[in-house]
């Protein structure tokens, strides 16, 4: 039987991610549509620039996010959080996502020494 997982929260990239660094990934969404198997997406911050030339708009990734509100078979979250630190390794990554499935557990998933681990909450 398929789980369903809700995740919520952020895990923020320092310093941000220029946009030619991550227009080509998978989990950027801006003038794409997002990969329906992707479980986390980057969060892009956009900005415009007014010069001599015209209105530019920069995008910057800001986070890692979950793909999606509510609950969708996120049963690849940590592995895609991995595979976006392991994209950008001189990166460092701050915060978790939070998440449950629908059996109740709980759990976290975090960026430690350039690895992503789901790390279990117990409720009590």
């Amino acid at each position: 039987m398929s789980q369903d997982r809700s995740a919520t929260g952020r895990i923020h990239l320092d310093p941000p991610l220029m946009w030619r660094d991550f227009r080509v990934s998978r989990f950027c969404t801006i003038d794409k549509q997002p990969d329906p198997s992707a479980s986390v997406r980057l969060e892009v911050s956009s900005s415009t620039l007014q010069c001599d030339e015209g209105v530019i708009t920069l995008h910057t990734a800001v986070a890692i996010v979950p793909a999606y509100g509510g609950p969708y078979p996120a049963h690849a979250l940590t592995d895609h959080v991995q595979e976006i630190v392991d994209a950008y390794p001189d990166q460092t990554f701050e915060g978790h996502l939070e998440g449950h499935d629908n059996q109740g557990a709980h759990f976290h998933v975090v960026v430690r020494q350039g690895e992503a681990r789901t790390v279990a909450l117990k409720i009590t």
